[in-house]
């Protein structure tokens, strides 16, 4: 799995993930975001700046706990499935937030991030704001050239 790019779109297309760089880096944040655009199950839709822990963890929970997603199917890139956690340990959410996305080089893979993982990256799309990347006319037409 490849992350990073040195020319984030200003729009990231849904079930996306980018890196961006942490403008304003406290000491305990990271250098760099991973950016990601999500849409939950009654149709809203945002996006999320996560860390690197958060992904590699979600990451590797789809594979150690794939019985967590195996009845739901294929779910669409980027839409959020609200499933549970079968074999849930002490410490572990009840459901999790199961997803597909796709990195810079095309690649899928699944996820399952916990709903608090996602509250935190919405709240982190708030207050590093000035992270994203702008949205104007300008930067639109550069990514339409990329």
């Amino acid at each position: 799995m490849s992350l990073g790019s040195d020319k984030p779109r200003a729009r990231l297309p849904m079930g996306h993930i980018d890196v961006i760089e942490n403008k304003n880096k406290k000491d305990e944040e990271p250098a760099r975001w991973a950016r990601i655009r999500l849409e939950y199950e009654d149709g809203t839709e945002g996006t999320f700046l996560f860390t690197f822990q958060d992904t590699m963890n979600a990451l590797s929970r789809a594979y150690t706990q794939s019985e967590d997603i195996a009845h739901v199917g294929k779910v669409k890139l980027g839409h959020v499935a609200v499933v549970g956690n079968a074999n849930r340990k002490e410490g572990e959410p009840e459901t999790w937030a199961h997803t597909r996305l796709r990195d810079e080089d095309g690649s899928e893979n699944t996820f399952l991030f916990s709903l608090a993982e996602i509250e935190a990256a919405a709240e982190r799309t708030v207050s590093q704001s000035e992270d994203l990347p702008p949205e104007g006319i300008l930067q639109k037409l550069q990514d339409l050239l990329d």
